[in-house]
């Protein structure tokens, strides 16, 4: 996937695990495993997987993170995947793809 953000003013002071208080990329994504019924308000009792594409305030690598809701059952941790950002002016611009089998 590929987004492109404008934003006048960049600001990534946090680790990777609590990078999405910056400037980042997340989105979430519900696994359906057969449950009828899914209500997106709140994460308790849903198959909810959210990601954080960030910029590393210590280097100028960028990494993937995951918060999964899965069972009542919270697990985190980095994403092996192929991601790549770049900052140049007032244009950030992620780049990432993420193995099936990391979702």
């Amino acid at each position: 996937m590929y987004t492109e953000v404008t934003d006048d003013i960049y600001y990534q002071n946090e680790t990777i695990e609590t990078s999405w208080n910056c400037d980042s990329v997340q989105f979430g994504l519900y696994v359906d495993i057969g449950e009828e019924e899914f209500t997106a308000i709140g994460q308790s009792n849903t198959n909810f997987h959210e990601y954080t594409i960030a910029i590393n305030k210590d280097s100028d690598q960028a990494g993937v993170y995951k918060t999964k809701v899965q069972d009542d059952k919270t697990a985190i941790g980095m994403v092996e995947a192929e991601v790549k950002a770049l900052r140049r002016g007032t244009i950030t611009t992620y780049e990432w793809a993420i193995p099936w089998e990391q979702i």
